[in-house]
């Protein structure tokens, strides 16, 4: 598991699966310091990429709430995603260019 609470390692996280030069086994995930933030991706052999994400609440709250969801992406659109997410998020900390 990869945690910061900076967001533009999301970038980090979408330019290493978009490294992969097959389907991998496992999983990858990143979250946020304060965990209200998660994600994880799975990717089958015939290359669907399944994210999970997970948003919630500080679970002390007495009002705390989750949401999950599960977001399908084919592993050949890994580079265009990945782009999106620097786009969103700025350079990763472990860019080259910087």
């Amino acid at each position: 598991m990869f945690s910061t609470g900076s967001y533009e390692w999301l970038t980090d996280f979408f330019e290493g699966l978009q490294q992969e030069e097959k389907p991998w086994d496992g999983i990858k995930d990143w979250e946020s310091w304060e965990k209200d933030f998660k994600i994880s991706a799975t990717c089958t052999s015939l290359g669907q990429v399944y994210f999970d994400i997970q948003l919630s609440s500080n679970a002390d709250e007495d009002e705390a709430w989750i949401v999950q969801l599960k977001i399908r992406h084919d592993f050949g659109a890994l580079p265009k995603l990945a782009k999106a997410a620097k786009a969103i998020f700025g350079p990763g900390p472990n860019d080259p260019m910087l």
